[in-house]
């Protein structure tokens, strides 16, 4: 069942207060991420945006969703191929190369994929925008198969999603420009707030698996970003300066794990679904 606001909000501000103490002794978390405008596959400190190691130029893949899966050792991009067909990557890190693919099922036919997030145990969901509807599918990662979870919105353009240590879902609404809570078990969303920016085109975010920290590049036309931290409490961003011009998908790698094992374990357990007392 979901989650109720208050103890979702609840369930964040614990962690919150413990990523703040985390962030002094850990290193910075790495992120990998496609430029769909420069064409590029790349990897940077989160908390340095500018410090891009560019791993390959010339980069085709056109992937509208990245996420690695629970452990870190799979990197998936989610490829558009067209209205109603889409494909599932894995990724090499050292190149973006493609190390293994199967084909995306069961979608609208006129649907276009636009994002993808792997939770604990590795649920995945993915989005779509059809026309003026967008939906929330849960993906096996191994076969492609996919299963309607249900409606969104009838009304606003859904363009990226990000599961949080603890496997609550978080979308990003293109059309209203706000960042809601999304029901795994319905689809139904709960709105946390506007960000306040134009928000076009392809939209990167993920969670920090270790810190819990939304992190979001926010495209706006013309290779301009603002990218930064996410508050879960009102959509507002911490704006990170040095994010280099582009269009970027993100997905941030979980630390090694002598590093931050005990940290992603505290971090679950927070997030972890309670059901609501009778």
């Amino acid at each position: 069942m979901q989650l109720q606001p208050a103890t979702l909000l609840a369930g964040f501000m614990t962690l919150t207060s413990v990523s703040e103490a985390a962030t002094s002794v850990l290193q910075s978390a790495t992120a990998y991420a496609v430029d769909l405008r420069n064409d590029r596959f790349l990897s940077f400190d989160v908390k340095n945006p500018g410090s891009q190691n560019v791993l390959a130029t010339g980069y085709s893949g056109n992937y509208f969703g990245l996420d690695f899966n629970h452990t870190g050792t799979t990197l998936y991009g989610l490829l558009y191929t067209d209205f109603g067909a889409a494909r599932l990557d894995s990724l090499s890190l050292t190149n973006g190369s493609i190390l293994g693919s199967v084909t995306v099922g069961g979608l609208d036919s006129n649907a276009v994929v636009t994002g993808l997030t792997v939770g604990p145990e590795n649920l995945a969901h993915l989005t779509t925008y059809g026309g003026t509807t967008s939906k929330l599918y849960t993906i096996d990662l191994t076969t492609g198969t996919t299963a309607l979870v249900g409606v969104m919105t009838s009304s606003g353009f859904i363009v990226d999603i990000a599961a949080s240590p603890g496997g609550d879902l978080v979308v990003h609404n293109a059309t209203t420009d706000s960042f809601h809570f999304v029901n795994p078990e319905t689809g139904a969303l709960t709105l946390i707030g506007s960000h306040g920016i134009d928000a076009n085109f392809t939209q990167g975010m993920d969670f920090d698996p270790t810190s819990g920290f939304l992190f979001a590049a926010v495209y706006s036309g013309e290779g301009v970003n603002t990218y930064g931290t996410v508050s879960i409490f009102d959509g507002t961003i911490d704006q990170i300066a040095g994010m280099l011009s582009g269009e970027y998908e993100i997905a941030i790698a979980v630390p090694e794990p002598a590093t931050a094992s005990l940290l992603i374990a505290a971090g679950a357990m927070m997030f972890r679904r309670r059901r609501p007392v009778a």
